[in-house]
C-alpha cells in the first residue's frame, strides 16, 4: 500500500475543526441520551475514546524523525507526501515498484514529493531511490 496525497496542513485543519467539534457535540449529546438508558454504554465512548488516541501516537515520526515531512530545505512548490509503504511478506520488491510508479504518474511535474523516514535504513533507501536527505530524516525529490 502507498499513500500519496497532496499536502496541504493549513487547508486540512480548516477542514477537520469543524467534523471534530460535531463529532464531539455528538458524543455529548449521545452520552447525555444513554446515562438514562445504558450508564456503562456512556462510560465505555470515552475510553474508547482514549484508546483511539492513544493509537494515534503510533503514526507520529521515530527515531529522530520530523512531525512534518519538509523544512527550509525543501524547495518551494506543490507539496505532495508519500507515507505509509508496505507490502505482503514474500513479494519483494513490488510495494517499492508500485511507489515508484505512483511518483513517476501522479504528482504534476514541479511538485515537490516530501516523506519523513523513521529509520536509518529507510532514509539511506530514500536516498538511494532519488531522493534528496534533510535534517530529521526528512527527504524530498522534485517531480519531473
Amino acid at each position: 500500500m502507498v499513500m500519496l496525497y497532496r499536502s496541504s496542513p493549513v487547508l486540512d485543519v480548516l477542514v477537520l475543526i469543524p467534523i471534530i467539534l460535531i463529532v464531539f457535540g455528538a458524543y455529548f449529546v449521545a452520552a447525555a441520551a444513554l446515562v438514562n438508558i445504558a450508564g456503562w454504554l456512556a462510560l465505555a465512548l470515552p475510553v474508547a475514546t482514549v484508546v483511539f488516541m492513544i493509537g494515534l501516537l503510533f503514526l507520529l515520526p521515530r527515531g529522530g524523525g520530523s512531525l512534518f515531512p519538509w523544512g527550509l530545505e525543501t524547495p518551494a512548490g506543490p507539496r505532495w507526501e508519500i507515507a505509509g509503504l508496505t507490502q505482503l511478506p514474500g513479494t519483494r520488491l513490488t510495494g517499492i515498484q508500485l511507489a515508484l510508479r505512483a511518483l513517476d504518474t501522479v504528482p504534476p511535474p514541479g511538485s515537490v514529493i516530501v516523506a519523513t523516514a523513521n529509520s536509518e535504513d529507510l532514509y539511506r533507501q530514500y536516498q538511494a531511490f532519488g531522493f534528496i536527505g534533510g535534517p530529521q530524516h526528512r527527504v524530498h525529490r522534485v517531480a519531473t
